[in-house]
């Protein structure tokens, strides 16, 4: 279970996704997460400001190190996410 903290700063870009994505290998984003995958919610509708948002990720196989990391974006000009700092992962 992953707790994201998210705050959104551009007051006129609205918060349209958040997620969480893993890799086998380190630094994934929302588009290379190689022996891993990405858990995105769509939360336009939601019109978030600030605030904490809880993913679950399942399937993970045991005794493997992941890379995790969380992730937003807002309806901003370039479509670029932010990215929090990676966190290492053993599973049991």
């Amino acid at each position: 279970t992953v707790k994201l903290q998210y705050e959104k700063l551009a007051s006129d870009q609205p918060l349209v996704h958040l997620a969480v994505v893993w890799s086998k290998f380190s630094n994934p984003n929302n588009f290379t997460f190689s022996g891993g995958s990405i858990l995105q919610e769509d939360v336009e509708a939601l019109d978030l400001v600030s605030g904490e948002k809880v993913l679950t990720i399942e399937n993970l196989e045991p005794g493997t190190k992941y890379y995790v990391r969380g992730s937003g974006r807002t309806a901003n000009p370039g479509n670029y996410y932010n990215y929090s700092p990676q966190i290492e992962l053993t599973t049991d």
